[in-house]
């Protein structure tokens, strides 16, 4: 006997039982069908949960949510058990299919990163639980901003401390919301809070909106570190997931190009911080539309005004936004970590010229760092607070720990020429015998082949009293110039 088909395809029950059996018999069956409810149809009227299957996933279309249903399901670069993992998601981790099936394979993506899992590992049918918790097991832990140890720590957490898990791993790193901050911790060092449901993540979408989780990210022309570096971003910087993915890279939209990088090194997750504000130092700042001084004027800003940089450089160009507006500047033309006012330090540096301190080491500029050793850095710094430009040098009560620091940041030209040194520049001095620096200044001016340098800690001629004097040097006692408002930028 045949079996009747329905319009969609699927085969009429009642013409199905009636396969094999005497025509009476079949009959009565077919109407015993067509009038009891079902289990499915009556726990539909019930208003009961459709319980998910396999063939929900593989049959969703392009952009349909999917949730994953298994534990520590891995997502991978093609459809086959043996192909490499491109990610790890938890139980109830978004994803949205793209459409794309083979065999009982599906192919989904989650914050632009695109992967196969298997039919049975997912559902279509939301999670109704809260987002999983973890808790910190060792005694201090360092979450840093990507699954690494050697990644920067962003937060440490005691033990016991509960964080949110967004739902990717990667090796044996958990990605967590712990104090605001999106961070990676090693699985081993969380255990799952008892009585939570694992996390479904936010901006679950194969193009939409991710953030920069690096220090420093180097975005390239190709998915590979052997190709040329297009844009670079810093943390906090927006992109937008493209969709497109090769192995461990996923390629994003960012500062008008497009560019590849490691998936780990974003989030989905909007950081809870905010971008460095940033301040017009030109009296009229052009904002142009690409990173040249050839590109169109995208609108004008004047001295002083306080407007966002993006996280994103070109060419050495800044990607900032003032008020709605953004544009492409020269570094030099804006600072970050406040106004910087050149001629405001300089009030504040040569008000204390002839200051002399009570005792050796003994003194006002010591007394606001809390510490009595040599103090010429010291000074340095008290006069960039003063004037309300802190930002602008380290922060140090050892001139060898100042010193350091300054060194690290890369904003020391250590190649110094009488043309380069600008008023409220700082100086490292090295002096005789040439072996490093040990002194610091701040620039007055420059005249006739000498510079003329504000310096704290410096001798009277008997040597007998210390203070602050204006010393003109000659240009080999200069080891390096510190530019403020570099500085700034490079530790902001």
């Amino acid at each position: 006997m045949a079996v009747a088909q329905r319009l969609d395809g699927t085969s009429d029950p009642g013409a199905r039982a009636a396969r094999g059996w005497s025509p009476a018999f079949a009959i009565i069956v077919a109407v015993l069908i067509a009038v009891l409810p079902t289990p499915a149809l009556a726990a539909v009227e019930a208003g009961a949960t459709r319980v998910p299957t396999a063939t929900d996933a593989l049959e969703a279309p392009r952009g349909t949510k999917l949730w994953v249903a298994g534990k520590d399901v891995a997502l991978r670069n093609e459809a086959s058990s043996s192909s490499r993992i491109a990610f790890r998601s938890q139980p109830y981790t978004t994803l949205k299919a793209t459409g794309r099936t083979s065999g009982d394979w599906v192919q989904v993506v989650r914050a632009g990163i695109t992967g196969w899992v298997q039919s049975s590992a997912l559902t279509t049918t939301a999670p109704g639980a809260k987002a999983a918790r973890v808790m910190v097991t060792a005694s201090s832990l360092s979450l840093r901003s990507g699954p690494s140890t050697s990644s920067r720590v962003k937060v440490t957490a005691s033990r016991g401390t509960a964080a949110t898990l967004t739902g990717l791993s990667v090796g044996n790193w958990w990605q967590v919301k712990i104090k605001g901050t999106v961070a990676w911790a090693p699985r081993k060092r969380l255990a799952l809070i008892a009585g939570t449901a694992p996390a479904a993540a936010t901006h679950d979408t194969a193009r939409g909106n991710v953030w920069v989780m690096a220090d420093t990210l180097a975005l390239r022309s190709g998915p590979s570190t052997s190709r040329g570096t297009t844009v670079t971003a810093y943390e906090g910087a927006r992109a937008y997931a493209t969709g497109e993915a090769s192995g461990t890279w996923m390629r994003v939209q960012i500062g008008s190009v497009r560019a590849w990088a490691p998936k780990s090194s974003f989030t989905a997750s909007k950081p809870s911080g905010s971008l460095p504000r940033v301040w017009v130092t030109a009296a009229s700042l052009a904002l142009r539309a690409k990173p040249s001084t050839s590109s169109a004027v995208t609108g004008r800003v004047v001295d002083g005004t306080k407007g966002v940089f993006t996280g994103v450089v070109r060419n050495g160009w800044w990607l900032v936004a003032f008020d709605g507006t953004k544009g492409w500047t020269r570094p030099g033309k804006v600072s970050v970590g406040g106004y910087w006012d050149a001629d405001a330090l300089l009030s504040v540096a040569r008000s204390q010229i002839g200051y002399l301190e009570p005792s050796r080491n003994v003194n006002k500029y010591n007394d606001w760092i809390g510490a009595n050793y040599a103090w010429c850095h010291v000074f340095v710094a008290w006069s960039f607070w003063k004037a309300g430009y802190a930002a602008g040098v380290p922060k140090k009560a050892l001139y060898a720990d100042w010193a350091k620091v300054a060194e690290r940041s890369g904003a020391l030209d250590r190649t110094p020429t009488l043309g380069e040194m600008k008023p409220g520049d700082v100086l490292l001095f090295d002096v005789y015998p040439y072996n490093g620096p040990t002194h610091a200044g701040i620039v007055d001016h420059v005249s006739g082949g000498y510079v003329y340098a504000i310096e704290g800690n410096y001798p009277t001629a008997n040597r007998e009293d210390w203070g602050v004097f204006l010393i003109k040097r000659p240009v080999k006692d200069v080891y390096a110039i510190l530019s403020p408002t570099e500085y700034a930028a490079a530790t902001m």
